[in-house]
């Protein structure tokens, strides 16, 4: 989709034809795809041509995505006094995105290469420690819950594997 002129279109441009052509996709790839691009803007600027865009650029998002605060509804989540970093999963799966927006544009022939070819997407695996919260534990915990609708919600989170969205 290049203009008329035979320029390369800029990231915004590029940004507003590639999220028009998505759609078959879900609500949640749908955020997901408009965050990385959002990140994209910040970090390259707007007006930047996707073609000005290097494999150097790319890694350097990459660095630079790791150093970014994790906001949610807007505000910045902290850590004691510190801001929250996104998670290096949380990053992989923004490279991974932004790879995918840089491959449609490939292969419909608008630059000549992918700058995040051969930036790695690998997601590194999560190591965690989990504890079970035996049934005991449950009704010791239920026991200091202030309503029957906390202890009823808490059992819920427990035993039907109920998360927060």
């Amino acid at each position: 989709m290049k203009d008329r002129t035979g320029r390369v279109p800029t990231l915004a441009k590029w940004a507003e034809d590639y999220m028009g052509l998505r759609d078959e996709i879900k609500d949640g790839t749908r955020r997901l795809d408009n965050t990385t691009i959002a990140y994209m803007k910040v970090k390259f600027g707007d007006a930047r041509r996707l073609d000005q865009i290097t494999a150097t650029d790319a890694d350097d998002f990459r660095a630079w995505l790791g150093k970014q605060p994790v906001r949610r509804n807007k505000k910045i989540v902290m850590d004691g006094d510190k801001p929250t970093r996104l998670s290096k999963q949380t990053v992989a799966k923004h490279l991974r995105h932004a790879k995918t927006v840089f491959e449609r544009a490939r292969k419909r022939k608008i630059i000549a290469y992918n700058p995040f070819e051969e930036v790695s997407a690998a997601a590194p695996a999560v190591t965690r420690e989990w504890a079970e919260i035996t049934l005991d534990d449950l009704d010791a915990i239920a026991g200091h819950c202030p309503t029957m609708a906390w202890r009823n919600l808490f059992a819920l989170c427990r035993l039907a594997g109920l998360r927060r969205c």
